[in-house]
């Protein structure tokens, strides 16, 4: 497996390289967090949430054709939403064939937007992911530009029944 980490000024985003047969045991570790700290066994719930919970299990149970793409994760604060955000990811990533997860906040993404000068590689990159987890998705009101490219980027994974998610 090839795991690539790059550190922009505003954070980390991950790209992930998963070989044929599921994720390393180190990739799985840097999606779901020390000893599985962010997977759906880990992640407290009762009646309350018991809905949210079950429709993300059955978005990270459908990876080739997502039911809802994208899937939208939205809450107050520390309710979750991140937890439940990287349970889907990790639980896809252990299953996917060779291929690739995104997997940032939306400050990160729009570092990775600001390093490609030209507009088609950006969204070129981005379709070449077979799924994107992106949090804190709230922060995309500061930024404009980024967020058009990201409606396009949205539209294409949903045609090509391909999992998008948000939180």
């Amino acid at each position: 497996p090839r795991i690539v980490y790059t550190k922009p000024e505003n954070g980390r985003v991950y790209a992930f390289r998963l070989p044929q047969k599921g994720i390393s045991s180190s990739a799985r570790s840097a999606l779901t967090g020390e000893h599985g700290q962010w997977s759906f066994e880990t992640f407290i719930y009762n009646k309350k949430n018991e809905f949210p919970v079950s429709m993300a299990r059955e978005m990270a149970a459908s990876i080739n054709n997502p039911a809802y793409s994208p899937f939208v994760i939205c809450g107050r604060g520390t309710c979750g939403k991140t937890h439940l955000l990287r349970a889907i990811a990790g639980s896809m990533a252990s299953v996917m064939d060779s291929g690739s997860i995104y997997v940032g906040t939306a400050a990160e993404l729009n570092a990775l937007f600001a390093e490609n000068e030209r507009p088609g590689v950006f969204k070129r990159k981005m379709l070449r992911y077979k799924a994107i987890f992106l949090d804190n998705a709230q922060d995309m009101a500061a930024f404009p530009k980024l967020q058009q490219e990201l409606v396009f980027i949205a539209d294409a994974f949903k045609d090509r029944k391909k999992p998008f998610v948000l939180a």
